[in-house]
This record gives C-alpha cells, structure tokens and sequence, in this order.
C-alpha cells in the first residue's frame, strides 16, 4: 500500500489535536483528516463541529480513548462547537471506502492512503442511500423532538441540522444535480439551488440556518423549522418516484 501526501493549511486547533493523538499513539498514528464544512466553508460559529476522521495502525483501545480525553480536553475549539471524531480507521483494513468528497477535506498532520475519495458514481449511489433511509430517520428525530427539552432539546437542534445537510444534497442529485458539484454546497448554495424547484423550502432553509446558533428563545422555532425541512425532503424524494 502506498502512502500519498497532501500540502494544506491547517489551522492552530487542527495542528493541537494531531499533536495530540501522534503524542497518545504514537507509531501507531498515521494521520487525521478534518473533513466537511471545516474546508467547504459555511461553518456556524459555535453551532457547527469539526469533523476529523483518524487513520492508524490497530484499533483505538480505552485507554488511548482516556488519554485522549485528557489532551484534547485542553484544546480550544472554537469557532466550532465541538469535535466530532467521525472515523477511526484501521489502515491495514481495507473494508470502509470511499470516504471524502473531492475538494472537501484536508490532512492535518501526516500521510494518508489512496483511494479514500469519492466518484460521481460512488456519491450519487451514496445519495441515494440516504434518501431512502430517510423516512426511518425521520421518525427516530420527531420521537425525540416530542419529548426534547433542555439540553436534550439543543441535542436535538444539532442532530437535525446534521441530517439536513446531506439530505438536501441527496435531493439535489436525485433532481439531476452533478453529485461531486451537490456535495460541496455550503448552505446558502443548498438553499438556493432548492429553491429553484421549491421556493417555500428553500426560502424556509435560508431562514431557518440564520436562526442558528438558537438562543433558548428561537431554539423551539429552529427545531421545528428543522424538522419541518427534513420533512419536506422525505415528501420531494417521494414526489421523484412518482414523476
């Protein structure tokens, strides 16, 4: 297997966390990746995450997990709200590709393996999948949003947004969108480019991201905005089969 290299750009936050897992792991760490609206741009301050996908050699036992805690614990993330580590990757595995998106990641500290991208076919197969588990996801989210309050309420405020990001973007390419171009939109391109086939969501979505971070006095409207947009979604993809 043959390692390849990526010259980028890696912000103080970024070089902090690669420290620390290189410093807790050792020769077992190959490299993270920050992956998303990290690169894409359209990040939400102190709503949006950083997402990092890890590759290293073996599996992420619990006491590398509690050292980590500790050095991350001291690393300030902002603007992000948080660190999402999405992906730990055994990289003498071969069983979890494709995993980026062209154009919408970058290597924060070491060398990863080719072949970590995807094609328009692979995304557009991917957008496709996350259309047709969505009505599942959709039900799981208003469960909980019946009963969400407090903490749990912002929990869930994050999780929906989460969703709607690559709903939308699958709803894109199924209505005919180029998937690797669908798949680097920011929000204000989302909503945009749903508008051009229905103008109240897109409309609805351009407003509903403005809300975001919600303070306890919109978060109640954010949250069912959000819901209500993932529920549009789920009612045009079926529109799509019937067409």
């Amino acid at each position: 297997m043959q390692f390849v290299a990526t010259e980028t750009r890696v912000s103080t936050t970024e070089s902090r966390i690669s420290a620390a897992f290189s410093d807790v792991l050792g020769e077992r760490f190959v490299s993270v990746v920050a992956y998303g609206s990290a690169i894409t741009g359209g990040v939400v301050p102190e709503f949006s995450d950083l997402d990092l996908a890890l590759f290293m050699r073996g599996q992420l036992g619990v006491r590398d997990a509690l050292a980590l805690h500790r050095r991350i614990a001291e690393v300030e993330c902002a603007p992000y709200a948080y660190l999402q580590l999405s992906y730990v990757i055994d990289v003498g595995r071969e069983d979890s590709r494709p995993l980026f998106v062209p154009g919408c990641w970058r290597v924060v500290a070491g060398d990863i393996l080719d072949g970590w991208e995807h094609t328009e076919a692979t995304l557009y197969t991917r957008s496709c999948v996350t259309l047709a588990g969505l009505f599942p996801v959709l039900g799981e989210l208003a469960f909980d949003w019946a009963v969400a309050t407090g903490d749990r309420r912002t929990r869930a405020v994050r999780l929906m947004a989460t969703k709607l990001k690559p709903a939308v973007r699958s709803l894109l390419v199924r209505r005919g969108w180029p998937a690797l171009e669908a798949w680097k939109m920011d929000w204000r391109q989302l909503s945009e480019s749903w508008q051009s086939f229905n103008p109240a969501a897109g409309k609805c979505l351009d407003r509903t991201i403005g809300m975001l971070p919600a303070g306890p006095d919109e978060e109640q409207a954010a949250g069912e905005l959000l819901l209500t947009l993932l529920s549009a979604v789920a009612a045009d993809s079926v529109d799509l089969q019937t067409e």
